[in-house]
């Protein structure tokens, strides 16, 4: 008899959780219909415009290995997120206020990890790094599935 063996090795995780990922993200943004009435269309498409921006770079973060060689790297995507993420606060604010704030508080979150994982890259900083990414993960798939009217 033949066994296959599953894969342990991480990129092939991480590859398989990204393409999950992906997949959410995308489908949380569909189409539902006209809920948004007449006013605001043009900040609707804003802000949908804004959680694709923010997807993306989200997607960047989730597809590297947390190791302390990749901590600069990450960091400057971290930084675009932000970048993405003050954008969204400016036009999606008012119709989105809590899940907007949840995704910021994961970026200020991950901000903090990485500066404490780039000043000692042990076990334990970067598996913060870890949870920490994986929190904004979740916050930016509960704005998305926020966000239906795209």
């Amino acid at each position: 008899m033949i066994r296959r063996r599953r894969s342990r090795h991480p990129a092939h995780q991480l590859a398989v959780a990204s393409a999950v990922l992906a997949t959410l993200l995308v489908g949380a943004c569909g189409d539902d219909g006209d809920e948004g009435g007449g006013d605001g269309s043009n900040n609707n498409a804003q802000v949908c415009s804004d959680v694709d921006a923010l997807r993306t770079s989200v997607a960047g973060i989730t597809e590297v290995t947390v190791d302390a060689d990749v901590l600069t790297s990450l960091q400057d995507q971290v930084d675009q997120v932000r970048t993405d993420v003050s954008t969204l606060i400016d036009d999606a604010q008012d119709a989105y206020g809590p899940e907007v704030s949840d995704v910021d508080q994961a970026v200020s979150g991950l901000t903090k990890s990485l500066e404490a994982a780039a000043e000692d890259p042990s076990a334990a900083t970067l598996s913060d790094v870890r949870t920490a990414r994986q929190a904004l993960t979740s916050a930016v798939t509960a704005l998305t599935g926020a966000v239906t009217d795209c």
